[in-house]
């Protein structure tokens, strides 16, 4: 996981209860496939819930 998001992506994912995919791309300024990959890890470790539809 990248060294920026593991500082930052946590402040950024816990200050609310949910938020869009978008968002959270823009955010941290990756790239849809980047932060796709990011997210699984953080699932993969139950750290984030991922809803899609």
């Amino acid at each position: 996981m990248s060294d920026w998001l593991c500082r930052h992506g946590n402040l950024l994912l816990a200050a609310a209860e949910w938020r869009e995919f978008a968002f959270a791309r823009d955010a941290v300024e990756f790239s849809d496939s980047v932060l796709s990959k990011q997210m699984a890890m953080l699932r993969a470790a139950e750290l984030v819930e991922v809803r899609k539809g």
